[in-house]
């Protein structure tokens, strides 16, 4: 999702390694349909894409509920705010990682018994694909110097609220930018516990006996294995509580630059890649 500006005349290139570990590939999805649109157009690479996922642990449904909310913001021709992003940013929505584990009604693994986030340092091709590929995306992504942003969206049954789990960064400046995004999604959201969030280098080693003997623990999960891979700064766990919050935010009035509020609503329409 984005606006046109940066629309580049052809299709982005497929991920590296997909088509060659035998996954299916967006091209050859279109030629056994007897053609299609295949993979969608590029965007240049200076302008940041923001990718955010969801459910990777199927039983997490406030995810869906937050993506959902995300994708249907982000849509909005008529709200300047989503103009200025869509103008900004593009965006990249995965809504369901592990459809399998959904359908059959599973809490955190896929139909192996895997808890599919724990294994994104060293995803199989074969016995996770959907891992696979959206670390690839990563990877392609952090290459071109385009990813600014990964969100991976998830649900918290015992804790309340919604917070972020964020990754311990060596240096100040960059651990001081990881925390102030967090402080401005508190500025902006009714709901967010900037409290509540959680920037321990041992909240990214940790290991949990449910996962069984040989995981990956913490390492193996999305937002500590993308840092590791692309040294990106803001790299984020979202954790929604199934049911009810800890505090409510009193936001500041909010404003709307004039270029923005003049701003033709047939500029504003976004554009689904």
């Amino acid at each position: 999702i984005s606006a046109p500006n940066g629309l580049l005349a052809h299709a982005a290139p497929p991920l590296p390694g997909l088509e060659a570990a035998g996954l299916a590939t967006a091209e050859a999805e279109a030629a056994a349909a007897g053609g299609g649109a295949g993979r969608a157009r590029a965007f240049s690479a200076d302008k940041p894409v923001f990718l955010l996922t969801a459910r990777v642990h199927p039983g997490e449904t406030p995810a869906s509920h937050v993506l959902d909310g995300a994708l249907a913001f982000l849509l909005d021709g008529c709200d300047p705010r989503a103009a200025a992003l869509r103008e900004r940013f593009v965006f990249k929505l995965i809504p369901m990682i592990n459809p399998d584990g959904v359908y059959h009604g599973h809490y955190r693994s896929d139909t192996r018994g895997v808890n599919l986030n724990r294994v994104y340092g060293a995803p199989s091709p074969q016995h996770h694909p959907a891992i696979a590929a959206v670390a690839q995306l990563a990877e392609a992504l952090h290459a071109e110097g385009a990813l600014s942003l990964y969100v991976d969206c998830h649900a918290h049954s015992n804790k309340r609220g919604c917070f972020l789990f964020g990754n311990a960064l060596d240096d100040a400046p960059s651990m001081t930018a990881n925390m102030l995004y967090a402080k401005l999604v508190e500025a902006n959201c009714r709901w967010f516990d900037f409290e509540g969030c959680v920037w321990s280098e041992a909240n990214m080693r940790r290991k949990e006996g449910r996962d069984g003997a040989g995981s990956a623990g913490k390492e193996g999960s999305g937002r500590v294995a993308v840092h590791a891979l692309t040294r990106l700064t803001h790299c984020y766990t979202l954790e929604c509580n199934y049911n009810m919050g800890r505090i409510v935010n009193r936001l500041a009035q909010p404003h709307v630059p004039t270029e923005l509020q003049t701003q033709p609503q047939q500029q504003q329409q976004p554009q689904q890649q």
